[in-house]
């Protein structure tokens, strides 16, 4: 087993651009495969598997994300890719309208809801302020008119920012992205509002802005106090655990994890330990440690079922359901996938329900059963292209591509990878450069059958 460890680390390291170019950290079924004690099947399918950050990971409740995995398949004809969909504890999404454009920035709506009561809380606060300050005018002394115009003076501020907050988010789910991007640029700059500050980490990490998003939680933890023991302080590092594991740091994002675990324990919040459990798990799956990976996802849906709260049982759910996929328990998973999906259809979360679809997309094409596959995948394409989810789509086109790649259709195939890597494209994931190969390998493919 040595042996083998060292191997592993030896093949993560030559292979270390390709791994974490940005994409993210990375989960190798390939690895899991290998080095994982458990079914033997009597054809192995060699497959790798690619983490990707997409739209959103947490540790508190507060951010959305859907990362990767990708699976290459060269056993059958053809160049196959498959990506498997990796789910967190996402809060409720905007969903547009029939027939909308696309174009915009899905955000969650609890951080919505937020905003809007903090707006009208403060509303509330300054109109009693000013009818205070008009009946007792003549009754007060001159420090006490000064102490009450500047606590006007800062509500009308904190309505006014707590208004730009809104108007953002609103620009961003109606396709006005860069518009709302100079709107929480300065809101970033001037507010010392967490649940500002909280709704611009969201938009700038659904937006691939890690970079901001970066500073948005560097001032976040200004305020919380990086030595905290606070919801806010926990929440800050669990995010900055996003941001690492989006960029491929896997030790760092593992620190930040804990240290928002140790504070989540020390509070008592359930909620909390369960969020950085499942993230924990994923990491150490990363890490080629699968049995520490079930007992932390595990530790984290017993909280889950006991706290009653069905977005995370589905996130759980769903991220068994892969780590059983990587031992070939395909059986499992799919009770795990459909476990899932019965969950995120009953909350009426549609981003959740793509996701499981294309995991059982993955699992029906894995035992031949391609039609069953491609309605897997075309249900989950068909509910991302009505979020406008670009990720989601290219994943999509990406896993079809795969499907059309292992029925021998290489112009079908070249068509799905193509839609694929135009959408990879313009959201700059490094994906784009995989997908680049899958294309190029199945041109020369179809040049070689033409001279044949």
């Amino acid at each position: 087993m040595e042996n083998a460890a060292t191997q592993l680390f030896v093949w993560i390291e030559k292979h270390y651009q390709w791994l974490f170019g940005g994409a993210g950290t990375v989960l190798f079924i390939e690895l899991l495969r290998r080095y994982l004690p458990g079914k033997e099947k009597s054809n192995p399918v060699n497959v790798s598997k690619e983490i990707k950050a997409g739209e959103n990971v947490v540790a508190d409740s507060s951010a959305a994300t859907q990362t990767n995995i990708r699976i290459d398949n060269k056993e059958q004809s053809g160049t196959a890719s498959n990506v498997f969909n990796i789910s967190y504890n996402t809060p409720g999404q905007f969903t547009p309208p029939p027939n909308y454009p696309g174009g915009f920035v899905s955000m969650p709506l609890e951080k919505y809801d937020e905003i809007v009561k903090k707006k009208e809380e403060a509303e509330r606060q300054l109109e009693e302020l000013i009818k205070k300050m008009k009946k007792d005018e003549k009754c007060l002394q001159q420090f006490e008119i000064e102490n009450n115009k500047e606590q006007e003076a800062q509500l009308k501020l904190e309505v006014l920012q707590l208004e730009m907050a809104k108007e953002a988010e609103d620009l961003s789910r109606y396709g006005r992205v860069e518009a709302a991007r100079q709107k929480f640029a300065k809101l970033v700059a001037e507010s010392g509002d967490l649940s500002i500050l909280s709704l611009a980490f969201e938009f700038y990490y659904r937006t691939g802005d890690l970079d901001a998003a970066f500073k948005v939680l560097e001032k976040w933890l200004g305020i919380s106090g990086p030595e905290g023991k606070s919801k806010d302080t926990a929440a800050a590092f669990g995010n900055l655990g996003l941001l690492y594991y989006t960029r491929g740091k896997r030790k760092k994002a593992q620190e930040m994890y804990k240290k928002s675990l140790v504070i989540s324990e020390a509070l008592e919040h359930k909620e909390g330990m369960a969020n950085n459990y499942g993230n924990l798990g994923l990491l150490y799956a990363t890490h080629g440690e699968p049995e520490k990976a079930v007992e932390m996802l595990e530790k984290s849906l017993a909280i889950n079922e006991t706290l009653g709260h069905k977005k995370g049982m589905a996130s759980n759910y769903g991220n068994l359901g892969i780590l059983y996929a990587a031992r070939d328990d395909w059986k499992k998973a799919e009770e795990m996938f459909e476990k899932a999906l019965a969950i995120e259809t009953v909350l009426g979360r549609k981003e959740g329900m793509a996701n499981q679809y294309g995991n059982l997309g993955i699992l029906h094409a894995t035992r031949g059963e391609l039609e069953k596959a491609e309605e897997m995948y075309k249900k989950s394409l068909a509910i991302d292209e009505t979020l406008g989810r670009k990720e989601g789509k290219a994943n999509d086109y990406c896993n079809l591509g795969a499907l059309y790649a292992s029925r021998g259709d290489l112009e079908k195939a070249e068509e799905s990878y193509k839609k694929s890597l135009k959408l990879f494209e313009e959201i700059g994931s490094p994906n784009a450069a995989s997908i680049r190969k899958q294309i190029k390998e199945l041109q020369e493919e179809k040049a070689a059958k033409g001279r044949a």
